[in-house]
């Protein structure tokens, strides 16, 4: 993430593999936010 920033701050873009790791990673990470939810969402629905 600090590369992403460094990169963002200076105008730049990341490498196409730095970039495809990232995007990698915020898709897992979406994943499970959505899996820690549902159970959640199950508990209020009614």
């Amino acid at each position: 993430m600090s590369l992403w920033r460094t990169a963002r701050d200076q105008g730049q873009t990341l490498l196409p593999e730095q970039q495809a790791e990232l995007d990698a990673l915020v898709e897992a990470e979406l994943r499970a936010a959505t899996a820690r939810t549902a159970p959640l969402m199950q508990q209020v629905s009614p």
